[in-house]
């Protein structure tokens, strides 16, 4: 059984997690993703999805294009695949 880490040892925030899985979901369903899909995908506001990818992307976890749309980077792939398998 994994033991909860504190929280200045965790990698990302819960909400940063769900961000990651939708733009993986939605990326392996429609083949893209952009920050009003994901604020659908998680029934938040877009300004919320906007804010929280903000920071994934400060942390290297989230690309985005010139056209807007969001992918994982090889970091954040990981990383979604990870909380997936839990």
């Amino acid at each position: 059984m994994d033991i909860w880490k504190e929280f200045h040892e965790n990698v990302i925030t819960h909400s940063g997690a769900h961000h990651l899985v939708a733009i993986f979901e939605l990326a392996n369903k429609r083949g893209y993703a952009r920050v009003t899909d994901v604020a659908k995908f998680l029934n938040i506001t877009t300004g919320s999805a906007s804010t929280n990818l903000k920071s994934l992307k400060q942390k290297g976890y989230v690309d985005e294009d010139e056209n807007r749309f969001l992918a994982l980077s090889a970091e954040g792939q990981k990383l979604a695949e990870a909380i997936l398998s839990r």
